[in-house]
């Protein structure tokens, strides 16, 4: 990870629904991989570079967490908090996929949770740190795979985490459990093509490579369509021919995984054209020869 800070005038971002603002609205964190970009009061302090930075938080002070997923070529999965100086204040390497963080709104706490992962011993897990210590207050499984957000109450020392509007629990910072709010008639949260609809260009993808990683990491390919329509709008949207070949190489991976050959090859051909480095080529050869029989 390379950490660099600046003294500027803004620049002319590409700011997306991914890029995380501070609850004062103080401090924004540009997410574009390999790339994240801090500004305070519209003025870029802080740069740094990371092969996936994703899911980032942001409080009131600058301080900031996010993840760096790094699945290939070994699973190894990175934590970090960042002050708005450049310095890491909490690192921490899961071998589980991270799918979220939070951080506290004055910077004092910091939570991240994992998926599953059948050969992992952080799969399913929430991790939750006091940033100036750097201790891990608890650990706990937790398997809710989208979750909407969690809250860290700082003065009253507790942790809420909501779930459709309708079912929260809240646990003390010791970890226990000390109130569940439930509607028996809530249905478990499912991933949805319409959780796309408000993204764009580079926004829409990090989502969709976030969502596309986990289930990977939990074999979970019947899911696998939903990520199809959103993969396609956003091949034609405004992003990089580096990240529209990515685009579809995810497409051609999840039509391969579906058994649908020929749409596979189609994708794969289409990334290799826009980058010939893109990862691909030996399937792309293999489908080749099966569908030329």
């Amino acid at each position: 990870m390379k950490i660099r800070t600046h003294k500027s005038d803004f620049e002319k971002e590409i700011f997306g629904n991914l890029d995380p603002k501070s609850p004062n609205e103080k401090y924004i964190l540009n997410l574009i991989p390999p790339y994240f970009k801090l500004y305070e009061d519209k003025k870029l302090i802080l740069s740094g570079e990371m092969k996936k930075p994703s899911n980032a938080a942001i409080a009131n002070n600058g301080t900031f967490a996010l993840m760096d997923n790094l699945v290939w070529p070994k699973n190894k999965h990175l934590f970090y908090v960042i002050s708005k100086n450049g310095n890491v204040l909490l690192e921490k390497e899961s071998d589980a996929f991270i799918t979220n963080t939070y951080i506290s709104e004055n910077g004092k706490y910091a939570i991240f949770r994992t998926s599953n992962t059948k050969t992992a011993k952080d799969g399913y897990k929430l991790f939750f740190f006091n940033i100036n210590t750097k201790e891990l207050l608890f650990k706990m499984f937790f398997d809710n795979k989208w979750p909407k957000p969690i809250s860290i109450n700082e003065k009253s020392k507790l942790i809420i985490i909501h779930h459709d509007n309708k079912h929260q629990y809240t646990y003390n910072f010791e970890g226990e459990l000390i109130d569940e709010v439930s509607d028996s008639n809530l249905q478990s949260s499912e991933l949805d093509e319409k959780k796309y609809d408000d993204l764009k260009n580079y926004s829409l993808f990090n989502q969709i490579q976030i969502d596309y990683d986990i289930l990977k990491c939990e074999n979970n390919k019947e899911l696998y369509r939903v990520l199809i329509k959103p993969l396609i709008r956003c091949s034609t949207s405004d992003i990089s021919p580096h990240t529209k070949a990515k685009t579809f190489r995810i497409l051609g991976e999840i039509y391969y995984n579906l058994n649908n050959n020929q749409e596979a090859f189609n994708s794969f051909e289409q990334a290799l054209n826009l980058y010939e480095k893109i990862g691909v080529k030996k399937l792309y050869n293999k489908l080749k020869k099966e569908l030329e029989k």
